[in-house]
């Protein structure tokens, strides 16, 4: 394979790392599961509403870096961009139980939260497929790409 060829799949490998979310469902699940024990348990109700809020906030400002614009017309992150969509439901639905907590909503909520887990689970595959196709070419079986999760660990894909 031409040399050009490789730099450009690395490129594009680390390029989809700067933007990958390791521990992205992890994040999601907690604010999901702290908003339902809102509902099974109203006497915690603040605590789980600012753990709720802070868990997504978190969220929210991971995908506040990623320069929409930028990359509006390249396809690895449609699924980025697609769950960006969904998160705009996620959180009116978020809201919506932390201020009347019901099980209608906190089951609506899981739903969306399993959606959107869906929706970005291709980009999850793209990505790391691209990294296990660039060690294997001769050469480059030392390329990992760095990544560092919502909990400050490093990881190599």
């Amino acid at each position: 394979m031409k040399k050009q060829i490789v730099e450009q799949l690395k490129s594009r490998a680390e390029l989809m790392g700067k933007y990958y979310f390791r521990g992205f469902g992890n994040c999601l699940a907690g604010t999901s599961a702290s908003a339902s024990n809102c509902v099974h348990y109203p006497e915690s109700i603040f605590e789980m509403k600012k753990h709720a809020l802070d868990s997504y906030s978190f969220i929210e400002e991971l995908y506040q870096k990623i320069p929409f614009e930028e990359l509006k017309d390249n396809e690895d992150f449609k699924p980025i961009f697609s769950a960006r969509t969904l998160l705009s439901e996620y959180k009116e639905v978020l809201n919506s139980l932390l201020e009347d907590p019901s099980n209608e909503k906190e089951k609506r909520l899981y739903e969306l939260n399993r959606i959107i887990l869906q929706t970005v689970e291709p980009y999850r595959w793209n990505f790391w497929g691209l990294t296990k196709k660039i060690r294997k070419i001769p050469g480059n079986e030392n390329f990992f790409v760095r990544v560092v999760d919502w909990n400050g660990h490093e990881w190599r894909f």
